[in-house]
């Protein structure tokens, strides 16, 4: 960690330039402590619906603009029926899980995904019934400029 100063006040910043605490004092509290972290908080959801069963698509696709970088933190992803869930990042699947009957949820939780500008993130689902299907997908994060 490195100790900057910036408007009378310290910050302690992790190697990667992503967290901050800023140490400051206030009356009545001798030093309070303030996580901060860059950027606008980031949420895209999107559903397919009536997706027929053996068949793939893409449920969200998302790509980060120029100028920006996304600090992808959390995908969701659900359905109605038997599925398998890819988390695609540049073609390449950085989370993968089934779900069956007892349980149609999918959480993808990353500690340490970012991506540039121009890089793509999607989740893609496979419907593994013999009848078609409603499908969602959320992707979270933050969207920091650089």
């Amino acid at each position: 960690m490195a100790v900057v100063s910036q408007n009378a006040n310290q910050y302690l910043k992790t190697i990667d330039g992503v967290k901050y605490v800023r140490v400051t004092t206030e009356e009545g509290n001798p030093i309070g402590v303030f996580w901060e972290q860059e950027g606008e908080y980031f949420s895209e959801h999107n559903t397919v619906s009536s997706l027929a069963g053996g068949s793939t698509t893409n449920i969200i696709n998302y790509t980060v603009p120029v100028g920006k970088k996304l600090e992808l933190t959390i995908a969701e992803a659900s359905g109605e029926n038997r599925a398998t869930f890819r988390v695609i990042s540049n073609g390449d699947v950085v989370g993968f899980k089934r779900t069956y009957y007892t349980d149609f949820n999918a959480d993808f939780i990353f500690s340490t995904a970012q991506l540039d500008a121009g890089e793509s993130v999607q989740v893609e689902v496979t419907n593994n019934a013999i009848v078609s299907g409603d499908f969602e997908a959320t992707i979270q994060g933050r969207i920091i400029d650089v």
